[in-house]
């Protein structure tokens, strides 16, 4: 039986999604703890996870025959809309929005003796741990010398690449030292008027596990067009160079890359999802449903 496209088009990202956490087992532990008199993201997730790791240990079987994948993921489907108002089906989705509001919706699915466990003194809850990145941004006054500063904890880091060729790069363009100036001059509370700047984005805290999204879209004035080109990543990366305590703890800043999601199409509007995925075999694998 076909799937109607506005369906194929959800159904795609909710399968694929997931594979960005299929090493998490914060998941797994969550799920036990967990309010299960409604629809529970993370119970869901923690089903998907297990679901996941029973196809890492060799099981090949395909995702269409695996019933607790299926049901897993048919019903994060049918709650499409719980996750976030903004989903709307038969519309296409974005996978870094859908992952976003996904961890939001586990955090409001966590118990309150869940939330007990988070640390009080920053308002984070376990989710916020395990996923959240930390960015620093700070503000100098080049009159005063007076500084300014902020901090944002996200699930994702979201990196501009229509400048960049690789990941390093990109990486390396976010948190480049910016000089406010000119119309984008700085309101200094001290100075009482608009002053040059400098202003520079710093890890504040690293995450156990690290999102990283790529902003492959870019306005020419009069329509918003996808960026295509190549943007090469080694397989692990070290982000020390731009965190505030530098390499104070290598390991702390280190990551090996376990999953990717792709977009394929020319267009924001259309397209398709799918999925690499390194298996504990330290093999890849790619995940389709569009082959399966």
């Amino acid at each position: 039986e076909s799937i109607p496209e506005g369906f194929a088009k959800q159904h795609c990202l909710v399968l694929h999604t997931p594979h960005c956490y299929r090493r998490s087992k914060s998941f797994i532990t969550l799920g036990q703890i967990t309010n299960h008199k409604k629809f529970c993201s993370v119970c869901e997730m923690a089903n998907i996870v297990c679901s996941l790791t029973t196809f890492d240990e060799g099981q090949r079987m395909s995702m269409h025959g695996n019933t607790h994948w299926n049901q897993s993921t048919s019903d994060v489907d049918h709650h499409f809309h719980q996750v976030s108002s903004e989903f709307i089906r038969g519309q296409q989705q974005d996978a870094s929005l859908f992952l976003i509001k996904l961890l939001e919706h586990c955090t409001r699915c966590l118990n309150p003796d869940v939330q007990s466990l988070s640390d009080s003194l920053c308002q984070r809850t376990v989710i916020d741990q395990v996923f959240g990145v930390g960015i620093r941004s700070m503000v100098k006054c080049l009159c005063c010398s007076s500084r300014t500063v902020r901090i944002e904890s996200n699930y994702m880091l979201s990196v501009e690449v229509n400048k960049s060729s690789s990941l390093t790069a990109a990486l390396a363009d976010f948190f480049r030292k910016e000089v406010l100036t000119g119309d984008n001059a700085y309101h200094c509370a001290v100075c009482g008027e608009l002053v040059n700047a400098e202003k520079q984005l710093a890890i504040w805290e690293a995450p156990p596990i690290l999102v990283i999204n790529f902003k492959r879209s870019m306005s020419d004035g009069s329509r918003i067009r996808k960026l295509v080109h190549l943007i090469q990543y080694n397989d692990t990366l070290d982000v020390s160079a731009y965190s505030v305590a530098g390499d104070s703890d290598p390991n702390q800043y280190s990551y090996q890359l376990y999953a990717v999601i792709v977009h394929t199409g020319v267009q924001l509007e259309s397209g398709h999802y799918f999925t690499y995925v390194r298996t504990k075999g330290n093999a890849w694998i790619m995940i389709d449903d569009m082959l399966c």
